[in-house]
């Protein structure tokens, strides 16, 4: 067991009050001297002197320096004074300001055992709700402790705070702390706590650093996590009625299913059930404290977990029954880097994943930790990415609040002297190293280009986990693609913020298409309208040459191609034959392209058989005139096999091939393959005016996304008779 800390020696805090009233003294001097040399009146100068220095005593507590300096200061000031009272103004200010300070005496802290010390509040209890929270704060081991519990909330603003007497000194507790350890204080007996705020010392970046490394450890040890969601108990009861009503998420599922129906649609049943889902949405989706980093941990190590909001409490059990957690992970598995929760389930997915995607995630982190027993089954990059939208207040913690779920930490020291950025490339530099591959590049789930909260400081190919933003992952895993290969140069060499990789350079973007006004077409679902639009000009000509002119309203203005001669660019580099190319093959490189050569879900690639299988009904849809009497269904089928058409943009390279590119990518950026990468990338000059890229240029690049490069995802631009040389790209 501890004893009580002594929260501070009395001389040390005597020397810290007499510092402080000649601080305020030094402050307020100059402004002084200038209003008292103003004035030419020296009448009683010696009274003034007599009676500013008595009073001047009492503020410096007879301390010979300061009582020096303010005597010599009081006699100068007072020699010029004049009518206005300016001397008792200082000396009332320094008065009040010294007495401010012995009220708000500021908690010191002891020194910790290094790793395994740490601190415990000691919350005394009250009949009185409304009563000043009291405690102290008991040195405690991870051997040698107390039954305690581990409270979880959300800090809130630091701008705004209340009183607590911790130890007979003031802690300045944030708004939403006060009132959960008010609810929470017990009426006749003690509560032992560990409450992060107050049991680390926050200012100490050399105590946080040496006790977040054992942190998990105090999760585990603690009788039950308390999650504060907040003051009003209508937060807990309302979701409670709700879970019991549904029963599951299964339950919830088939009334989502209904809920635009006609039979169903503004019904009684259908209001009532309105209501119900709002309450597990209120307590599931509305909160902030879902999104902290450091509740993870919490809920993830605690042997129990108990939501509170005022005097209401649900144990967490109760949330994983209705959750259906481990039937989730028993047919689908545990969400990875890349699969989110409810990636699989479709039917509920457009609804839960805003709503309940929060305590899904962690519960399924709970159940790797309970299985694993130290937590085992997660990487690194699986936690980062699962835990990717949650906050920090200090942006580092969005790494370091997420080292005690994995056991690969991958040799990252917590040092929180260490500045953001370079705690963010180390991070990647580890990662990348570790994987021996760029999937945390061409497939992260972090959006890189485009975010615009992502920090300027950063540069372009280093995640900002504080501002994950959205990112459009173009599916590689499963050996789908291997544009790369699995070569990567270890290590990776950062320089300057400068990350130098070798691969290939396959031209640059030339044409865009973009979105046009065809106001005299039928109204199309807007995935093939934008399939549409997209189509080459060079292609619809052909299209038009073999019978049907109503797709002209989908042109370019661009003149048209010669009559035998083929789509100029449409290049199927999967032929060896390149100039017996016809009209058949260079629309299948189109439709092949804007699926991305993949069939959902599951993610595959496009067998041959499967090529096959659609080549008629894209022909079919090409084909047929685009007039009222068009069946719509040849637009929807199109559409459905398209892949996420709208984060997509398909461009034409100067070389010729056809790409799906992200969203921001520009005429002029290049199109490359890097070593250990799955898919090609977007990169861009930062030098304006740079010219195509040569074996000699040495400019800098900035990411700009993973792209989609017909017939270049399976190693092509590495062959041996491959005419792309080898180079080194700079990326800043």
């Amino acid at each position: 067991m501890g004893n009580a800390e002594k929260t501070g020696r009395t001389g040390n805090h005597d020397r810290s009050r007499r510092r402080a009233s000649f601080k305020v003294a030094a402050e307020y001097l100059p402004l002084s001297s200038i209003d008292c040399f103003s004035r030419l009146s020296r009448k009683t100068w010696y009274l003034r002197l007599v009676r500013d220095w008595i009073f001047g005593f009492a503020i410096v507590a007879g301390f010979p320096a300061n009582l020096a300096a303010f005597t010599i200061g009081v006699w100068v000031l007072s020699s010029f004074y004049s009518e206005l009272p300016l001397i008792p103004y200082i000396w009332t200010y320094l008065f009040n300001s010294s007495m401010d300070r012995k009220v708000q005496d500021i908690l010191e802290y002891q020194p910790l055992k290094p790793n395994s010390g740490f601190r415990i509040l000691v919350l005394e209890p009250s009949l009185d709700f409304a009563s000043t929270i009291k405690g102290e704060l008991l040195h405690a081991d991870l051997a040698d402790h107390p039954p305690f519990e581990a409270l979880s909330y959300v800090w809130g603003q630091s701008s705004e705070t209340r009183p607590l007497e911790v130890g007979g000194r003031t802690f300045n507790a944030t708004v939403n702390l006060e009132c959960a350890l008010r609810y929470l204080r017990l009426p006749n007996t003690s509560r032992h706590l560990w409450v992060d705020a107050i049991c680390i010392h926050q200012t100490d970046d050399a105590e946080k650093s040496n006790h977040i490394g054992y942190m998990s450890e105090i999760y585990r040890r603690c009788t039950a996590d308390l999650l504060w969601v907040g003051e009003q108990h209508e937060i807990i009861d309302n979701a409670v009625v709700a879970m019991d009503y549904f029963g599951n998420l299964l339950g919830l599922d088939e009334t989502l299913r209904n809920y635009y129906t006609s039979e169903y649609y503004g019904t009684e049943k259908a209001e009532k059930e309105e209501k119900l889902i709002n309450g597990l949405r209120c307590l599931f989706a509305e909160l902030a404290v879902w999104k902290r980093v450091w509740i993870v941990q919490e809920i993830a190590f605690a042997p129990s977990v108990l939501l509170v909001a005022g005097h209401s409490t649900l144990l967490w059990e109760k949330v994983e029954d209705f959750l259906d957690a481990d039937a989730y992970v028993e047919r689908y598995g545990i969400p990875d880097a890349f699969h989110g929760p409810f990636s699989h389930d479709i039917s509920i997915r457009s609804w839960a994943s805003g709503a309940i995607a929060y305590p899904q995630i962690m519960s399924h982190q709970r159940r790797v930790v309970r299985d694993s027993g130290q937590g085992d089954g997660s990487s690194l990059l699986d936690v980062l990415a699962r835990f990717r939208y949650t906050n920090s207040t200090d942006p580092r913690d969005k790494i370091y609040g997420l080292l005690g779920l994995v056991s690969e930490k991958l040799a990252i020291k917590i040092d929180y002297s260490r500045p953001i950025k370079e705690v963010y490339m180390d991070c990647m530099k580890r990662l990348i190293e570790h994987s021996q591959n760029l999937d945390l590049l061409c497939q992260t789930p972090w959006q890189l280009y485009g975010n615009k909260d992502r920090s300027t400081d950063l540069p372009s190919w280093a995640i900002d986990f504080a501002n994950p933003g959205h990112s459009a992952i173009l599916f590689a895993q499963r050996s789908i693609f291997n544009a790369g290969g699995d070569k990567l140069d270890l290590p990776i060499s950062i320089s300057d913020g400068i990350l130098k990789l070798s691969g290939v350079c396959l031209g640059s973007l030339e044409s865009m298409p973009k979105d046009g006004e065809d106001q005299g077409s039928p109204p199309y679902p807007p995935g093939a309208k934008r399939a549409l639009q997209w189509m080459p000009d060079a292609l619809i000509h052909e299209v038009i040459r073999n019978g049907n002119p109503t797709l002209s309203t989908f042109l370019k203005n661009k003149p048209p191609t010669d009559g035998s001669a083929p789509p100029p660019g449409l290049l199927d580099n999967s032929k060896t034959d390149e100039t017996s190319i016809s009209f058949s093959s260079s629309f299948e490189c189109f439709w092949r392209t804007i699926m991305m050569d993949i069939s959902r879900y599951p993610m595959s690639r496009l067998t041959r058989d499967k090529i096959d299988e659609l080549a008629p009904k894209f022909l079919e849809w090409i084909s047929t005139p685009f007039d009222k009497d068009r069946d719509i269904d040849l637009d929807f089928f199109v559409q459905g096999k398209m892949s996420e058409w709208y984060q997509w943009q398909f461009a034409i390279s100067d070389g010729g091939t056809y790409s799906m590119v992200p969203i921001g990518a520009e005429v002029g950026d290049y199109i490359t393959v890097l070593r250990g990468a799955k898919v090609p990338m977007v990169l861009r000059s930062m030098t304006a005016g740079e010219v195509p890229l040569s074996n000699d240029f040495d400019g800098t690049l900035m990411l700009v996304g993973p792209c989609y490069v017909h017939g270049f995802m399976d190693g092509q631009a590495f062959d041996r008779d491959s005419s792309f040389p080898e180079r080194e790209f700079d990326l800043l």
